[in-house]
């Protein structure tokens, strides 16, 4: 073989080597964007009450006050055990939203000075699956008013 044959033929193994990697770099891409196109932002809608006069005309009823009745509260603590159970009964409460089984104006999670940040991921995550579509943080509260959520 001369030498002239032999640089050919290495320049067009390399040119197909790249044309494949480039093709399966290309597929996997696509592959990848298939599966995580489901996946969303969650919409967290941040709540101020000394800002609420702003937002609100003086005929509309301010979201979390008093007027609108007593949300149900569950307070996390970071004590891990009864954490977990109190968990559960975020999880139940956010499923009776979707279930139509509305029990009072909502929740109201309060998260103590002991609780674990992760705790509060739990929550927007749990809000998340089970698509929650309102849910108002403040300091260390996050608000879960049951009619806004109530599947339509």
């Amino acid at each position: 073989m001369s030498k002239q044959t032999m640089t050919n033929g290495i320049v067009d193994f390399v040119f197909l080597l790249a044309v494949a990697v480039l093709f399966l770099h290309g597929y996997n891409s696509y592959r990848n964007q298939q599966e995580h196109t489901s996946e969303r932002v969650i919409a967290v809608n941040f709540w101020n009450p000394s800002h609420s006069l702003l937002l609100f005309d003086s005929t509309q009823q301010l979201p979390f006050d008093s007027s609108t009745g007593t949300f149900k509260k569950i307070y996390l603590n970071g004590i891990e055990r009864s954490d977990s159970l109190k968990m559960i009964e975020i999880k139940e409460a956010l499923l009776n939203f979707n279930a139509k089984k509305e029990e009072g104006p909502g929740v109201q999670i309060v998260f103590g000075d002991s609780s674990k940040y992760s705790d509060f991921i739990k929550v927007l995550d749990y809000c998340s699956k089970e698509d929650i579509r309102q849910y108002s943080p403040y300091k260390n509260t996050i608000w879960i008013p049951a009619k806004q959520n109530l599947i339509k």
